[in-house]
């Protein structure tokens, strides 16, 4: 970012960014080569959920960012910050307040309807409130879903909203999609695929190497993990759109970003293929009680 004339902070946002892995993808591609299980494919989960979580401070950074580049934290000065502690804050406090009764109320009712209608209710809130204190509506989803899994109901929740789950996921991809402007890898395809090349040639042996001398991985299993993680993440889309929303980055740096994950996505299945060629599927036979908890 630094190269391509970005300030600091801006590079900051774009790096942290370009970090994310696929959430979707990666449990994808661990799933279907039965590998949740493996050493790596365990180090690969938990690596994934703390990106996850670390997206949430992330998310809340851009706007700030945003402000205080356009100079109105002059006149403001810390109240932006302190609506989003506000926020996060009134919705993790009311939800442990409010969601056990609630979630209790919809379960005991026997209604499907009424358990989908609370959960749609509680992301839609939370939504709402981190829009207002004006952070991303995907930040308020995002720690809805966390205060669902706290719950003592996350199971029966689980299986009511699971049909949505698919659908939204598509209807989001399907946004990105539409979002992406062709003519530029048309008109700049070295450039693109430069992008996407440098993108997924230092994330994936960075990856491996953790993988090996961190994770204590052999060989197969560190170039698993790097492939796994490889790809940029469907968060990045949130963040870009955010970064671009707030004015830090021009229209052709985002277009390009979003390309360049885009792209880096539909590689890392190739790579996957390729790899599975080379190396047996390391399917590894999980105790019992791990499947169940897993289920």
């Amino acid at each position: 970012a630094l190269l391509l004339g970005q300030g600091h902070q801006v590079s900051v946002v774009i790096g942290l960014g370009l970090a994310l892995s696929s959430t979707a993808f990666g449990l994808q591609m661990l799933a279907e080569r039965k590998e949740l299980g493996s050493p790596h494919g365990r180090l690969a989960v938990a690596i994934l959920l703390f990106q996850d979580i670390a997206a949430i401070p992330l998310i809340a950074l851009v706007p700030l960012l945003g402000t205080l580049d356009s100079g109105a934290a002059a006149e403001t000065g810390l109240r932006p910050v302190l609506a989003v502690i506000v926020g996060i804050g009134v919705i993790i406090v009311g939800g442990r307040l409010l969601l056990r009764p609630a979630f209790a109320w919809a379960v005991g009712s026997r209604l499907r309807e009424v358990s989908t209608a609370t959960a749609l209710l509680l992301v839609l809130g939370t939504a709402w409130i981190m829009e207002h204190v004006g952070v991303s509506m995907a930040l308020g989803a995002f720690l809805a879903g966390m205060l669902m899994a706290e719950s003592e109901y996350r199971h029966e929740m689980e299986t009511q909203i699971e049909p949505f789950k698919g659908l939204l996921l598509g209807l989001f991809f399907v946004g990105v999609g539409m979002s992406m402007d062709l003519r530029l890898l048309s008109a700049e395809p070295w450039v693109v695929l430069g992008l996407t090349l440098l993108l997924v040639g230092l994330k994936l042996p960075i990856l491996m190497g953790l993988g090996r001398w961190a994770g204590g991985l052999d060989r197969a299993g560190a170039i698993g993990l790097g492939v796994v993680l490889a790809s940029g993440s469907e968060f990045a889309f949130v963040v870009f759109k955010l970064a671009l929303e707030q004015h830090l980055v021009d229209q052709r740096l985002h277009d390009l970003l979003v390309l360049a994950i885009a792209l880096s996505m539909a590689l890392v299945p190739l790579l996957m293929l390729g790899l599975a060629r080379r190396l047996p599927a390391r399917a590894t036979d999980s105790l019992p009680s791990q499947d169940q908890d897993q289920q």
